[in-house]
């Protein structure tokens, strides 16, 4: 595995971007990610409109890595399914923003699910982490009852989308000041049942 960092789920191992990922997938590569093949139907455009600013954030600051998109690996036949991740590091009120996509042919088996599960873990435990915000088309009621599922409350509106958002672990325990929170530009991240190391 050359990824510094993975999630690793029953159903799916989740891999950050790197900047030269983000460069092949810019350039249109259908190639192997990270040494796995891509499903015909990712990446998907909001994807694609995402990337370059990953790209320059990650230019600005390699260790930002955790912030951005992450690939979704189905184990079953180990192929990229979908995508989900962070759109940038915690804002200065300790927010921070997660979206997730997943192609059509794979939907509605729980996939986005249990990425977001890991990644709101990972969140949990990295330091000035408050609050996770999601947004969210009205009509999109899979993703909808997916957050609500996770804890998720509607909270608003941003022009045509539906903000949900959720409390981090530092939300609810006034700083997250236990022992096992993590530093938000962390280059380790502890082995804790959802968070491993690279190989």
């Amino acid at each position: 595995m050359n990824s510094t960092y993975h999630l690793d789920t029953k159903r799916l191992l989740l891999l950050p971007l790197d900047r030269s990922d983000i460069i092949e997938l810019l350039k249109g590569s259908r190639s192997k990610l990270k040494g796995y093949d891509l499903h015909p139907e990712w990446p998907d455009e909001g994807l694609m409109d995402a990337l370059p600013v990953a790209a320059n954030d990650l230019l600005d600051d390699p260790e930002s890595l955790i912030w951005h998109p992450w690939v979704m690996v189905k184990k079953e036949k180990w192929t990229i399914v979908g995508d989900a991740g962070f759109k940038g590091a915690p804002d200065p009120e300790g927010v921070v923003r997660i979206g997730y996509s997943v192609v059509p042919s794979e939907r509605r088996k729980g996939f986005a699910r249990e990425a977001l599960i890991a990644l709101l873990s990972l969140a949990s435990r990295i330091e000035d982490v408050v609050k996770v915000q999601a947004q969210v088309s009205p009509g999109n009621t899979a993703s909808v009852k997916v957050l609500r599922g996770l804890g998720f409350e509607h909270t608003g509106r941003s022009g045509d989308v539906l903000i949900f958002e959720k409390l981090s672990v530092s939300g609810q325990n006034g700083g997250g000041q236990g022992e096992d929170r993590l530093p938000a530009k962390t280059e380790r991240l502890h082995r804790d049942g959802w968070i491993y190391m690279g190989h």
